[in-house]
């Protein structure tokens, strides 16, 4: 009937390969008698991107201003029918509309805008974080703009404003088809930021790891899995009960410490455990270093081990001045402690033998410690 309206319902199926944020044009006709309209809209694959042509801003978390809430309008649109419209407002206000998102990469941001406003006083002006970024006044037709944001959890606002008097144009900005990153809206998301190297200074039988976390998630995390390994070595597990808000970043050391060797290659690894986590790309960091300026060490004259290579067990000998309880270390290849012991030193020689049938033949490395002091001695087992 004249005037009568009427809602169409299309079907199609879009293929997984496609992928997330993919914007798939499509054409219609629409023919009615000897009446025709032809018209060029779009969609695009996963949540990614709004049109507001649902009528409503709960498609995404939009947040609108209490006094002046922008509005859906069909009076103008850069693509299909619908757009958002900043609120009528007096002179000295301003009508705001903006949305938190959490990308963990690096990603653009883009969206087409339309101000018709009095030129110079009264404009619309794009935030990232509280900070301006683009301010657009006086009548400028629709337009893209674009805006790389950096890794992490941004708040995004559109705001037009008037000065002290006077209007001009419709007085109104327009916004419409803004895409967001293709990972956007993580609830959660914890990326491992950093793996602190241990302090030159620090006793390398008393090492703690420690790393950098920051929370890219929409929400709190009150508690955490986390994990860290050195070289090829075995996870150590542990569960830090810490808030961290989104945006937040906090320093995390783990309880149980591990024991290094001077002079030798190490990559320590921490990783994200979070079950909930949505973005795997960023859940594990990586350090490598060689520590190294460890303290004073043992004489190397005054050790000696035989036989070496060994098949059983060897006998280590150490001349040493005082008494005091040593500890002694063998680590593999990849820096993993397999043996460890402590025995009591009394001054002169002292002669200590060390049972490693329980060794895999191979290369290692003996750690011998006491009071301060340190020597490492290469093994050869056979």
């Amino acid at each position: 009937m004249p005037g009568e309206e009427k809602d169409l319902l299309i079907e199609s199926t879009i293929s997984l390969l496609s992928g997330s944020g993919r914007v798939i044009p499509f054409d219609v006709s629409f023919v009615c008698g000897n009446y025709e309209a032809t018209g060029r809209w779009s969609l695009s694959t996963g949540m990614t991107r709004e049109t507001f042509e649902f009528g409503r801003f709960d498609v995404f978390p939009w947040i609108r201003g209490d006094d002046f809430p922008w509005i859906i309008t069909s009076a103008s649109s850069w693509e299909n029918v619908s757009s958002a419209r900043s609120a009528p407002i007096p002179d000295k206000s301003e009508s705001i509309l903006s949305i938190y998102v959490n990308n963990p990469v690096a990603d653009t941001l883009s969206f087409y805008v339309r101000v018709s406003s009095e030129p110079v006083y009264d404009q619309i002006t794009f935030r990232v974080d509280s900070m301006v970024d683009m301010q657009i006044s006086g009548d400028t037709p629709w337009a893209l703009r674009k805006k790389v944001l950096k890794p992490g959890v941004h708040l995004l606002e559109w705001v037009y404003s008037k000065d002290v008097s006077l209007s001009g144009g419709m007085d109104a900005a327009w916004l419409d088809q803004v895409t967001f990153p293709d990972i956007a809206f993580l609830n959660a998301d914890l990326h491992i930021d950093t793996v602190f190297a241990p302090e030159p200074s620090a006793l390398p039988g008393n090492v703690t790891i420690r790393g950098r976390v920051i929370n890219f998630g929409r929400t709190a995390i009150t508690s955490f899995p986390m994990a860290y390994k050195i070289n090829d070595g075995d996870l150590v597990n542990e569960t830090f009960y810490r808030k961290i808000d989104p945006g937040d970043t906090i320093d995390v050391s783990f309880t149980q410490r591990t024991s290094l060797l001077k002079d030798t290659p190490y990559r320590i690894y921490i990783i994200n455990r979070l079950p909930e986590d949505g973005y795997p790309g960023n859940d594990t960091a990586m350090v490598s270093f060689v520590l190294s300026g460890t303290g004073p060490e043992i004489p190397e004259g005054n050790v000696s081990v035989h036989p070496n290579p060994f098949t059983e067990s060897f006998t280590l000998e150490l001349d040493y001045e005082g008494r005091n309880s040593a500890t002694i270390e063998i680590f593999d290849p990849a820096g993993r402690i397999v043996m460890r012991t402590s025995r009591e030193l009394s001054p002169g020689m002292n002669s200590i033998t060390l049972d490693c049938r329980h060794l895999a033949a191979g290369v290692y490395s003996l750690r011998l410690a006491a009071d301060g002091e340190s020597t490492t001695v290469r093994i050869v087992k056979q």
